[in-house]
């Protein structure tokens, strides 16, 4: 998978304008900025996520007319049926429903359909079920959108339906007495990164104005808060007041069954965030839906017992363990599939029972594995039921909405879908999606974009306080509002270990100018070991660890981004010897204490200069830094040119580091990697060879 780190930039008059006007630091105000605020008002907009800021929830179309449809089915005693979905979305959004129905003392039942049997949405058996109920009502939460043929048959069977969903609108929308979906139209874009938690949070909200009623809105905030984390949307504008004021709930009085839930994540009271319902809370919800009940979930969320909640937290806890062994079984079989598909710019797979609850996460691994879109399906009987993700830059819905009269239902959203295909149809809709992506797709967008929101320098003040901070501003974090992420570089490692019993853990204290914080990587590779000695730039997220009583800074590394930098550098370098004037620059060592990253633009600067003064501030400082410090002397550069002739093979492979000591060792000279470089790239301008560089090897070809 091919990477480019981007490093975001930033204006430097906002940057101090901002710094004035809500006295901030520095490395914030940038921050802020990152985010896409540019004025006071965006800034004060963005801090302030008082529960108050909420916006009146009658602006989303359709909750008037649904609130008073309710309304009037629960004073004519009417039967009301709630039909949600299996995800934590699903779950989170009915037990709100449930809830708020408990308080008004309506009559009614839910029902979370089984992944499996039911399949996502209505389907055609709802309808009878509800008649002989004698439903009056159906309320469908987080699905229903695209149900069109079912919603009829319940609409002639003479009951009312409200659709709340938060899913991509087909041309023809169901005939529901009332749809709210924020999806409809484009004029409702504020609303249109509410999940089905989020709607649902508004819909009650609506409902208490409309009846007075005078009771917390704290345990719909919590739900709200796990359902949007859960289903990954977008935490800005509304999103964020309800994480923030919903995390405050669970920190400080969390639901029973989400205490519980905690209690057996070992998540203490008070330290909750979005990563700690993101990957250990939400896969636990979850689970229920994909390798049982979604009903267990919600009768945990729903209970106020503590015997009851605790074996309902057991179940999920219990589940999660099976849904991950399971996972892993399936992703094992599927990578191994793909082998024959990598060239393809969409990787589709299929195996036969594939567990159907866990292919979304496998699709999701192995487009995260491979930075592609992916569609896995199980197949079963005469049907092929899939699951797929996407990556930024490419609308897998659309995609497959191109080939939807090879369907036999589909849905979704631009970075996931679920669809359903008959046998007949599986060949003919996988060549053509995937020749359709082949062609749409440009290799552009296959090359993962890391952004950088900056560069930690020496003169940087690493501490406690300074992360805090950082954190108390800009959580609660998750889909674009990313937690910052930050390049180190030229800092001195103190010491380091490997730990678990592979030792394939990383921990480290390193110094960076004044500060001093501790390194963490899981799952590093050997040739990660070798690259993190070495000391390359690391890419990651600086925390504040807590343990034993003991706080410390942490940075989380990412990635290793020393190949990648040294890719640039050496192209850098490359630009510099096609301009000679460059070479001749004179340079006052002095001037220049610290080495400085290359950027794709300082490059395209360079080669698009004519003189010195074309250039920015900050590539010019970096020019100069390269001509003093990667440019050999005549002296150096023959004692490398020396020992390149030794070698009389017509192709040689050096490990560039052991090069470098060596001709540093017996020519007693003090030559850098980068020097080597140059005088290869001038050989290689010369055509007396030609070379590669591939994880810190040279490959050098003689030519003449």
């Amino acid at each position: 998978m091919k990477k480019r780190y981007t490093i975001r930039h930033q204006d430097d008059r906002i940057t101090k304008r901002f710094q004035k006007r809500f006295n901030i630091p520095k490395i914030v105000a940038k921050l802020l900025q990152n985010r896409g605020m540019t004025t006071e008002e965006q800034v004060e907009e963005y801090l302030n996520t008082n529960i108050e800021r909420l916006r009146n929830p009658f602006l989303i179309p359709g909750i008037d007319d649904a609130v008073r449809l309710l309304d009037d089915s629960v004073m004519n005693k009417d039967k009301i049926f709630i039909y949600g979905d299996y995800d934590a979305d699903g779950v989170t959004s009915t037990a709100q429903l449930v809830l708020i129905l408990k308080e008004i003392d309506a009559d009614f039942e839910y029902y979370l359909p089984d992944r499996e049997i039911d399949g996502y949405g209505l389907n055609d058996a709802i309808a009878d079920m509800l008649v002989e109920k004698n439903v009056k009502l159906l309320i469908t939460l987080d699905c229903g959108i695209s149900n069109d043929k079912e919603i009829r048959k319940v609409i002639e069977k003479g009951i009312r339906v409200i659709i709340i969903d938060h899913h991509q609108c087909p041309d023809r929308l169901p005939p529901a007495d009332v749809i709210v979906d924020p999806q409809i139209s484009k004029m409702q874009t504020y609303y249109q990164n509410l999940c089905g938690a989020g709607l649902a949070l508004n819909f009650v909200r609506a409902l208490i104005a409309h009846r007075n009623l005078t009771i917390t809105l704290d345990p719909y905030l919590q739900l709200a808060t796990l359902g949007t984390v859960s289903d990954i949307v977008p935490i800005t504008n509304e999103n964020r007041i309800i994480v923030k004021n919903g995390l405050d709930g669970i920190n400080n009085h969390p639901l029973m069954g989400l205490e519980q839930l905690l209690n057996l994540s070992n998540v203490s009271k008070g330290s909750v965030t979005t990563e700690t319902l993101s990957y250990l809370i939400g896969p636990k919800i979850n689970a229920a839906g994909r390798v049982d009940s979604a009903e267990i979930a919600l009768k945990m969320l729903i209970s106020t017992n503590k015997v009851e909640s605790q074996h309902y937290a057991q179940q999920l806890n219990d589940l999660n363990i099976l849904r991950k062994k399971i996972e892993k079984q399936i992703f094992d079989e599927a990578d191994n599939n793909l082998v024959t598909q990598l060239n393809n710019k969409i990787l589709i797979t299929y195996g036969n029972n594939w567990h159907e609850g866990v292919i979304g996460i496998v699709s999701s691994k192995l487009t995260e594995k491979y930075h592609k879109p992916s569609i896995m399906f199980s197949k079963k009987g005469n049907f092929y039921k899939g699951s797929g993700r996407s990556i930024p830059g490419f609308d897998i819905y659309k995609a497959i909405k191109e080939f939807d009269h090879l369907t036999v239902k589909s849905g979704g959203h631009q970075q996931a879908v679920g669809l359903t295909i008959h046998q007949d149809s599986f060949k003919d809709f996988t060549d053509n999606l995937t020749k359709y992506t082949n062609e749409i797709m440009t290799d552009g967008k296959m090359v993962k974009e890391i952004l950088v929101d900056a560069i930690i320098s020496k003169e940087d003040t690493i501490d406690i306080a300074s992360i805090e901070y950082i954190n108390k501003i800009f959580e609660p974090y998750g889909l674009r509002n990313e937690k910052p992420v930050f390049i180190i570089n030229q800092y001195e490692l103190q010491h380091h270990r490997y730990l678990g019993n592979e030792e394939n853990h990383l921990k480290a204290s390193v110094k960076l100018g004044d500060s001093v914080f501790t390194l963490l990587r899981f799952n590093i590779t050997e040739h990660d070991k070798k690259r993190f000695i070495r000391l390359n730039p690391l890419v990651g997220e600086f925390d504040v660890n807590q343990y034993n009583g003991y706080t410390s800074v942490q940075f989380n590394i990412v990635d290793f981004a020393g190949g990648y930098f040294t890719d640039l550098k050496l192209k850098f370098l490359y630009e510099i010897a096609n301009k000679p004037l460059f070479e001749d620059y004179i340079v006052d060592i002095d001037e220049t204490s610290s080495e400085r990253l290359i950027f794709r633009e300082d490059i395209l600067s360079v080669r698009n200069a004519s003189k010195i003064e074309d250039l920015n501030n900050s590539t010019r400082q970096k020019l100069e830094y390269a001509i003093s410090r990667w440019l050999p002397s005549d002296e150096a550069e023959e004692k490398i040119l020396t020992e390149l002739r030794k070698n009389k093979s017509k192709i040689f492979k050096f490990e560039m580091i052991k090069l470098v000591n060596h001709i540093n060792r017996i020519y007693n000279i003090d030559i850098n990697e980068e020097m080597l470089l140059y005088t290869l790239v001038k050989l290689f301008k010369k055509d007396i060879i030609n070379f590669k560089l591939k994880n810190d090897y040279l490959y050098i070809k003689k030519l003449s």
